[in-house]
């Protein structure tokens, strides 16, 4: 009997809700890279992944989700299909509200200079490193 991995990719969205599932989305499909470079690309921009807590990245992968269906309204609109203006105002509202909850500007993430580098304890002693200029 062969056993069923625990961790498939998923091809599709599931129909019950698993707390991971953006994760394991199979990147095989658009849907997946779209989502997950969105999610990487605000997380860059608001400090970087390791910097955020989870209740951003929670609010992080909301965001985008939401992205999609304002897009989607807009894709509807442009292709002249009629568009309930009150739920495209809402998403819209609640969109410009997470994102201002994210933040809006971009953040240097937290880089280590060479100098820093070379004074933290996993470099080599002291006496193997080269004066300062």
């Amino acid at each position: 009997m062969a056993r069923k991995p625990k961790n498939r990719a998923l091809v599709t969205i599931p129909g019950c809700w698993q707390p991971d599932f953006v994760e394991r989305l199979d990147r095989r499909f658009k849907i997946a890279h779209a989502v997950r470079d969105r999610i990487a690309a605000i997380e860059s921009d608001i400090g970087g992944r390791d910097t955020l807590s989870y209740a951003r990245r929670c609010l992080v992968r909301r965001l985008v989700w939401l992205e999609a269906v304002v897009e989607t309204f807009e894709q509807r609109l442009a292709a002249g299909q009629t568009v309930d203006m009150g739920q495209y105002t809402q998403a819209l509202n609640t969109l410009l509200g997470l994102l201002r909850s994210v933040g809006w500007e971009r953040k240097p993430q937290n880089l280590r200079t060479l100098r820093d580098v070379m004074n933290s304890p996993s470099s080599p002693p002291r006496a193997l490193q080269e004066p300062p200029p």
